[in-house]
């Protein structure tokens, strides 16, 4: 616990001046053309993030310690990434106003809002939950982790459901639209099947084969679950942005 609290001020500096640093930057405008289009690669990236969480419960759940604590460390790269992208694409491109009507409007602002507000509320459980990991404060860890799990899950899931609402109304041309659905789907899939391979890899290592067959078969039905959510999330809101087309 002592060790633990030499981190304080850490976190409680870096839980105000990230949030602050990410306002900022958004006032700044940079007249550059970034050679990707990048909200389909971080909507991807926080997609893999989700995964990488609830693959990451189950292994600390099965008592699989040392791959859990390399698919959080994982998450934490991930989630930083997925930062870095969505502060670079705001400081390069011109932001999209959804366009939708009627309760998907409604949808949309209330995912949106909470998204932003528990983006902030998470980093400083995030700090702290890993922090209490590195210095094997584990029974405070497990408290905090309790909060901090369903909060960045949220976080993450929130973000492409988001992404997916907002794409219809993108100021890029609607024959572009399909080409990002596609970026983010083989983005999505490449990189799960990255984080598929290097968790069987990492619990063969340490002898578990019959495990790791089991985590493989799971994972592909787990893939297999928000591609599902993404290709429903896809018709409607297409179907109601034809709509506000026609209109």
């Amino acid at each position: 616990m002592e060790e633990s609290k030499k981190y304080n001020r850490i976190i409680v500096l870096l839980s105000i001046a990230i949030p602050l640093v990410v306002a900022a930057l958004f006032g700044v405008k940079l007249d550059i053309e970034l050679p990707v289009f990048l909200p389909p690669i971080y909507a991807g990236t926080n997609a893999l993030t989700a995964l990488i969480l609830i693959a990451a419960l189950w292994a600390i759940k099965q008592k699989h310690i040392e791959l859990h604590k390399r698919l959080m460390k994982t998450a934490v790269l991930f989630s930083v990434l997925f930062l870095i992208m969505y502060v670079l694409y705001h400081m390069t491109s011109d932001s999209t106003s959804y366009g939708g009507q009627g309760v998907f409007k409604y949808i949309y602002y209330l995912v949106l809002i909470s998204h932003i507000l528990l983006s902030i509320v998470v980093i400083p459980f995030v700090l702290i939950t890993y922090v209490r990991a590195i210095t094997n404060d584990i029974e405070r860890h497990k408290k905090i982790a309790r909060i901090t799990w369903p909060l960045w899950l949220y976080v993450t899931v929130s973000g492409v459901i988001v992404y997916f609402m907002i794409l219809p109304y993108s100021a890029y041309k609607k024959k572009f639209m399909y080409r990002k659905i596609l970026l983010v789907v083989v983005v999505f899939f490449s990189l799960d099947s990255n984080a598929q391979c290097a968790m069987c890899r990492a619990v063969v290592e340490q002898g578990g084969e019959e495990v790791a067959e089991g985590i493989n078969s799971g994972i592909v039905y787990l893939m297999a679950f928000p591609y599902l959510l993404i290709a429903v999330a896809m018709f409607l809101f297409y179907r109601n942005w034809k709509k506000s087309a026609v209109r």
